[in-house]
């Protein structure tokens, strides 16, 4: 099976990038015009901008991509916002698999995966990535097929 969200995750990024540059561009205008006559409007602007910024970074939304067609587990992911070159990767050969943990943090806003491979010097947890992107079906899928490799190994 795989799973890949390039499609979202360019969405995701084109929307936010989108909102910067409209919010920036509009900050600009209400600082150095008089066209609203509120004072206070560009920082309210600025405090919104912030804001979801703030509300993009604690999702820590990544591009995934996920596949487990071949004798190893593949998860490949890098962040979507800030936009930066580090990309990564997960390979677990199946018959190594452990188990894996799926974990709620900041407040709820945030859904991470670890992945636990067995090791010669005993078990190892994978850093947590996160699956804020994936939709209901997709993590569904995902902790399926990882349910149906566990039970392989059994």
């Amino acid at each position: 099976m795989v799973i890949a969200t390039k499609y979202k995750a360019t969405n995701i990024k084109t929307v936010f990038l989108i909102f910067a540059f409209v919010t920036v561009a509009l900050l600009v205008i209400l600082f150095f015009t008089d066209l609203v006559p509120y004072k206070k409007a560009p920082y309210i602007l600025l405090a919104v901008g912030v804001a979801v910024y703030i509300y993009y970074i604690l999702k820590k939304f990544m591009y995934i991509q996920y596949n487990d067609t071949s004798d190893k587990i593949v998860l490949r992911f890098f962040k979507i916002i800030p936009s930066t070159l580090d990309h990564h990767a997960i390979e677990i050969p199946k018959r190594t698999f452990v188990k894996y943990e799926i974990k709620q943090s900041i407040l709820g806003l945030r859904e991470e995966i670890i992945l636990v491979q067995r090791t010669k010097n005993g078990v190892a947890k994978y850093p947590p990535v996160s699956i804020s992107i994936l939709n209901e079906s997709q993590k569904k899928e995902l902790t399926d097929s990882l349910d149906h490799i566990i039970r392989s190994n059994g």
